[in-house]
């Protein structure tokens, strides 16, 4: 049998010290807790954004609701062509919110890998059925419950984490959504677009932007 040589046999690995040990754990915390820190900051700075922007249309709303109910009807919506008069889009202002933080809650429960069915379209019967329950209830007394869902939506809000923000819902036509996109997408920036139709309504703004539709 030939001679064992040293190229043969590879060294043992050499074990770190206690010292070399601490060390390595204690970067592996700190960028475990940047790493946190990071995601914290970002849902912390998005947050933030998106109640800034629903304090802002809150005020727009609430000017509106002050104010004589304007006649005449929307522009027309992009994909349908539907006009709304002012009460219908007071009903709908007033009714939506809940909904999609309904939706937005039912993603996060669901704690799910694959993105949760969620929402619902334009065809709806239960949207079409409160639009026209409540159309005559009059601005005042509908900005009342957008005012409450909008605190209801706030502390909904300061309530979730990294996790809650980035669960994934399926939308029938908009596809895959976070529930921080599902918040901004279908309560913000859809109070937006009915602030503008209101706008639009009472001549305080340039006609033209149309409802797009998110339900």
């Amino acid at each position: 049998m030939p001679a064992t040589t040293p190229a043969s046999c590879p060294p043992a690995a050499r074990r770190p010290s206690p010292t070399e040990s601490a060390r390595a754990d204690e970067r592996f915390r700190t960028a475990t807790l940047v790493a946190y820190a990071g995601s914290v900051s970002s849902l912390d700075h998005d947050r933030q954004r998106l109640l800034e922007r629903l304090e802002a249309v809150e005020r727009r709303l609430g000017v509106h609701a002050a104010a004589d109910p304007p006649a005449g009807l929307t522009d027309p919506d992009v994909a349908t062509g539907e006009r709304w008069q002012v009460g219908q889009v007071w009903a709908h202002a007033a009714e939506f919110v809940s909904y999609w933080m309904d939706q937005a809650r039912r993603v996060i429960a669901a704690r799910a890998m694959s993105p949760v069915p969620f929402g619902r379209i334009k065809s709806d019967p239960e949207r079409i059925a409160a639009i026209e329950r409540d159309r005559d209830d009059g601005p005042v007394v509908l900005m009342g419950r957008v005012s409450a869902t909008l605190g209801e939506l706030s502390r909904f809000l300061g309530g979730l984490d990294s996790a809650d923000w980035q669960a994934r819902g399926e939308h029938e036509t908009r596809g895959v959504l976070t529930v921080g996109e599902i918040v901004e997408e279908f309560i913000v920036r859809h109070l937006e677009e009915h602030a503008e139709q209101l706008d639009g309504l009472s001549g305080t703004a340039q006609r033209g932007t149309a409802q797009r539709g998110t339900g």
